[in-house]
């Protein structure tokens, strides 16, 4: 998380960037901050991701916050389970790709 974080910084010095340590400090945070986006490991402990994402989308007040997911994996299956995320990024996948899913995502916002 903190190497996303420094290459985030530097790709966009005006972008803010905080980490959280559980999925309830990251919920908490969300629901008192609203950030305009949200990067999600999709491994978490104690709770499932698709229930996190769930949760921060059927919010009225956090619905409209942008989710890129980021997996290990170089697909999610999710046809049973609907992911609610803007984007999907896997570590495999060079670092620049999430930069530029970041930019969309934000300049969608």
């Amino acid at each position: 998380l903190k190497t996303f974080s420094r290459l985030i910084k530097t790709h966009d010095k005006n972008l803010e960037v905080e980490i959280r340590q559980s999925a309830i400090e990251g919920l908490l945070y969300i629901g008192t901050y609203k950030p305009h986006l949200v990067l999600l490991d999709m491994v978490m402990p104690n709770i499932d991701s698709y229930e996190f994402c769930q949760k921060i989308k059927q919010n009225p007040e956090t619905k409209g916050i942008k989710i890129i997911a980021i997996t290990g994996h170089s697909e999610v299956n999710h046809r049973d389970r609907p992911l609610e995320v803007d984007a999907l990024y896997s570590k495999s996948q060079d670092i620049h790709v999430l930069l530029e899913l970041i930019d969309q995502v934000l300049l969608n916002h």
